[in-house]
């Protein structure tokens, strides 16, 4: 679900291929191909990512990825030495949700493959090379700010 949400490829065609259906898009009509969506470019902090998969030895999920980056020096990462790869601590730009975020963005424009054996963790794909040797730029999805949380909105009453 959160890739049908996060992703920046065409609704339509999320949709349909994930019932089985190819569709070349794009359909024209929905938020993505109206230009709805406010996306950045995110080369560096997608090279940061991917690095950080294959200096972690491609076998992690967004979780504990996420603190390497952010340099959380937790138990775990410290047994596996990964305090001392040359990713860890160098993500300090974004947030710890934000950088779940890009985990799945990367993931949903194919960069990244979960691996089900391996509990979830990433394995870099084919398509991440280039963006790893700087050839191919990467753009994210903005995560919107709420402006007012659910919870506290209030329906106006009429006199």
């Amino acid at each position: 679900m959160l890739h049908y949400c996060e992703s920046l490829v065409c609704r339509r065609k999320i949709l349909l291929n994930y019932l089985g259906e190819e569709y070349a898009g794009p359909c024209g009509n929905c938020d993505i191909c109206l230009g709805k969506v406010e996306c950045y470019e995110g080369s560096v902090i997608a090279q940061k990512a991917l690095s950080c998969v294959y200096r972690t030895g491609q076998r992690f999920g967004a979780e504990y990825l996420t603190d390497v980056l952010l340099g959380i020096p937790n138990e775990r990462i410290i047994r596996f030495g990964h305090d001392k790869v040359s990713t860890f601590g160098i993500g300090s730009e974004l947030s710890k949700k934000e950088w779940r975020s890009v985990f799945r963005q990367l993931a949903a424009a194919g960069f990244l493959t979960a691996e089900a054996e391996n509990k979830g963790g990433f394995r870099l794909s084919s398509e991440s090379r280039p963006v790893l040797k700087g050839e191919q730029k990467v753009f994210f999805r903005k995560d919107p700010i709420p402006s007012e949380k659910i919870g506290n909105s209030k329906i106006p009453q009429s006199d």
